[in-house]
């Protein structure tokens, strides 16, 4: 009788073991996926500034929450008018710590400046995407080293030339010059917060 009690309870510890341990092998399956996701294919990310409104609001606490997808730039170069996370590693006047999110302007090799409130690339004005013809972009040479419509600037080969929405609140490249495309840690897809009061929920173009 005794051992018959004894057959039972083990096998009803064997059972709890077992599915204890199905348990731990999904919870460390789901892990490594999460983990592999945000590494490779999406991450999300806080707007801290005010320097790409209108198109996101930036606050310390209460700024948009994005969506950024890293493995577009695996495959292909950025491409003009994306709104691009990246490192400021080798960056004039940053020391790496942080991430920064701007809109692409310019590409390499081109000949790029700021004149009138326009984008001038080539000595054509930018005018696509069509956010471009929305937003107006300032330039002020007495603190301001890079667009100056009297010394074009030539974006060198490798690197990315890049603007905040809001230009006359934005650190950006007009002060510090330009992003190595190895910084780039992906493009800015999608605001998914906050919802309420004021919902923020969008696709970013």
């Amino acid at each position: 009788m005794n051992k018959g009690k004894k057959t039972e309870e083990d096998s009803q510890q064997v059972m709890v073991f077992s599915r204890l341990r199905h348990n731990v092998d999904e919870m460390i399956t789901v892990f490594i996926l999460a983990m592999m996701i945000r590494s490779f294919v999406i991450c999300p990310f806080k707007i801290p500034t005010g320097s790409m409104e209108p198109t996101l609001h930036g606050d310390r606490i209460h700024g948009d929450r994005i969506f950024a997808i890293r493995y577009p730039y695996y495959f292909r170069t950025p491409k003009r008018g994306e709104i691009v996370v990246f490192k400021t590693i080798n960056i004039p006047g940053h020391d790496g710590t942080k991430d920064f999110i701007k809109r692409l302007v310019g590409l390499p090799g081109e000949k790029l400046y700021i004149k009138d409130g326009r984008i001038y690339i080539n000595d054509e004005i930018v005018d696509s995407p069509e956010i471009f013809k929305k937003l107006e972009y300032t330039f002020d040479r007495r603190i301001m080293r890079y667009g100056d419509p009297e010394n074009p600037i030539v974006i060198p080969k490798g690197h990315y030339f890049v603007l905040g929405d809001n230009t006359r609140n934005s650190s950006d490249g007009r002060f510090w010059g330009f992003v190595p495309v190895e910084n780039f840690k992906g493009r800015a897809v999608l605001t998914f917060w906050p919802i309420w009061p004021r919902n923020r929920f969008t696709v970013l173009k």
